[in-house]
Order: structure tokens, then C-alpha cells, then sequence
């Protein structure tokens, strides 16, 4: 869920949660990017270290908006960009081999959108291989728009991304 949407969790109920979760070191939420108004008053209750967690997806615009996350890199880029300035850190999802790429396309734009996301401030990316598992992969599959990810590209984007200075890079 989106942890600042009020839907999600009320906002007259962001002081007590910052309070149980006071005694933790870092504190991670997933959010929105759209979502951002209330992050830095609920960080500054904190003991501990915020980490707003995002899905950036990928860089790639066309696959972006093939995935109809309704969000734009550049609303990504705006709100890493707004909370680190505002020292809470960032964690961004990002997609190995999205629908519509091929396994080359998939290494590629992980990467770049792995760049991107260190380009911005984030702390920590987590890359996702993209799977099947609710249906609407396996209906893509079988009308040829998308394959998952080989092992051995998910090892060679880590490989690529791993110790690289500023940000921890993950496979989930």
C-alpha cells in the first residue's frame, strides 16, 4: 500500500505509529511518489532513519506507460530528489525485463534506470525480476509481449551494480 495515503493509514494515525516504531534504527514505508506532503513530518518524529520506498519500474518510457503506474520518471526523479534533500533516504524498485523488452532491452534499461536512480540521491535500489504469478504475465506470455528474465542477466546486473559508490544495490 501507500503508506501517506490516508486511505492507506489515516493521518491521525502517523504520530502513534511513529511512536511504536520510535525504538528502530531505520524505518521503511513504500510509498507513492505522488504521495510525498506528508513524509518529512512523519520522519522528523522518528528516533530513527526513514526510508520511503518507490517503485520506479524503469526509465524506459514506453514501457513505463505500458505498465500504467500512472506516475513519469521525472515525478521519481522529483520526489528522490525532494526527500533526500530533506534527509530521508530512498529505496526504488526497479524491473529486470519488463514486458515488451527483450533480454538485452531488459539488461539495458535496468541498468540505466539503475544509474538513474543513483543519479538522484537513492540509497538503495532493489532489482526485480519481473515473474509470473497473477495471470496477467502469463496472458502477456502467451501472446509473445513478455519472457522473465534469465538467471544470468539478473546476476550480471547485480554484478555490474554491486560496490559502486553511494548506494546498495539488491535483487529481490
Amino acid at each position: 500500500s501507500n503508506f501517506f495515503a490516508p486511505y492507506n493509514v489515516p493521518t491521525d494515525d502517523l504520530p502513534k505509529i511513529a511512536s511504536l516504531v520510535s525504538r528502530f534504527d531505520r524505518v521503511v514505508v513504500e510509498n507513492h511518489p505522488l504521495l510525498t506532503s506528508k513524509v518529512a513530518d512523519f520522519a522528523s518524529q522518528l528516533s530513527g532513519r526513514l526510508e520511503v520506498a518507490m517503485g520506479l519500474e524503469t526509465i524506459e518510457p514506453t514501457t513505463l506507460r505500458f505498465l500504467n503506474k500512472q506516475i513519469s520518471v521525472s515525478d521519481v526523479q522529483l520526489a528522490t530528489e525532494l526527500l533526500t534533500s530533506q534527509g530521508i533516504d530512498v529505496r526504488l524498485f526497479v524491473l529486470l525485463r519488463p514486458p515488451g523488452l527483450s533480454e538485452a532491452g531488459g539488461i539495458e534499461w535496468c541498468l540505466a534506470s539503475i544509474n538513474a536512480a543513483r543519479s538522484w540521491g537513492a540509497r538503495h535500489v532493489s532489482v526485480i525480476p519481473v515473474r509470473g504469478g497473477n495471470g496477467a504475465m502469463e496472458h502477456l506470455q502467451a501472446t509473445g509481449h513478455f519472457e522473465p528474465p534469465l538467471a544470468s542477466s539478473l546476476e550480471f546486473v547485480i554484478r555490474e551494480s554491486v560496490g559502486k559508490p553511494s548506494m546498495v544495490t539488491t535483487a529481490d
